[in-house]
């Protein structure tokens, strides 16, 4: 495996995120002639500290727009 979802979860700086799962976990599939085989997914789950300030490199979280106000809200 390319990578392993312990080595993707220590990644993740620990003073941002909380990681609750680093595991592979397999389940059944086909390959491309139809017969079976196990594919080993990785699987991170990581929670995001919110007493932590955002990482530097962290791409700033989507706001919605302000609802309008006085004679906008009236248009």
């Amino acid at each position: 495996m390319p990578f392993t979802p312990e080595k993707a979860a220590a990644g993740l700086d620990p003073a941002d995120w909380r990681v609750r799962t680093a595991q592979t976990r397999p389940r059944p599939a086909e390959d491309r002639a139809g017969r079976p085989v196990t594919v080993h997914d990785a699987v991170v789950v990581a929670v995001r500290r919110t007493s932590a300030p955002a990482s530097p490199s962290a791409p700033a979280a989507p706001t919605a727009p302000a609802a309008p106000t006085g004679e906008e809200a009236a248009r």
